[in-house]
């Protein structure tokens, strides 16, 4: 009986790659560059066409991956005003609720409750005026590559082995995964990155990536 040929893909929208080999450890890294250039460039005010043109010519990438990069870092942004709009949602009404709650506590006399309701109403109150300020335009949305969870671990490092831990989780976190946006006449994705499906064997079993 004849084996059968390996399953062809052919990606038409946008090929998502994780790890793999030292082209792609690579290939990820200068996507991290690009998206950060942008995010940086959009903060300051520079317009889309302005900006690929420099990433066309700092980064040697034709119009297609640069126009990618640049919406990637567009949605990033719309998301964070978008995310500070939604918490805005009902923001009043917590706030009435929580000062409520704070003058039943000082009848009581709770001084250590007392304290700890104060903060939260002193945070909710601040995280209220900066998402007006985000969703009003007045400030520029905050983005922050690999993860604001992650950025804030740093300062709980206390030696060189948890420094040196916390720089490669970080590293990997910034540099983990590029988007190439599929072609319809390409198969496995594009002129820039392609996938190739392995048959089944254990040689090939998790396949391979080639970028250029």
């Amino acid at each position: 009986m004849r084996n059968k040929p390996p399953k062809q893909v052919t990606f038409t929208a946008r090929a998502k790659v994780t790890r793999g080999s030292e082209a792609l450890k690579a290939t990820t890294a200068l996507h991290h560059k690009m998206l950060a250039t942008s995010i940086a460039c959009l903060g300051k005010g520079e317009k889309a066409g302005a900006l690929e043109k420099d990433l066309k010519e700092k980064y040697d990438i034709n119009r297609r991956m640069a126009r990618a990069v640049i919406s990637e870092a567009e949605g990033m942004r719309s998301a964070a005003v978008e995310g500070a709009a939604a918490r805005l949602v009902g923001a009043e009404e917590r706030l009435w609720r929580l000062e409520k709650r704070i003058k039943q506590v000082r009848k009581k006399g709770e001084c250590r409750q007392l304290r700890g309701l104060q903060r939260r109403l002193e945070k909710l109150r601040s995280q209220k005026e900066h998402d007006e300020a985000l969703a009003n335009g007045l400030v520029q949305p905050s983005i922050c590559l690999g993860g604001k969870k992650l950025a804030k671990q740093r300062h709980a490092v206390k030696s060189e082995e948890e420094l040196v831990s916390w720089r490669e989780q970080w590293h990997l976190a910034r540099q983990s995964q590029a988007f190439f946006p599929g072609e319809r006449d390409r198969s496995s994705g594009n002129n820039e990155c392609k996938l190739h499906l392995g048959d089944g064997s254990k040689e090939t079993q998790i396949g391979r990536a080639s970028c250029r």
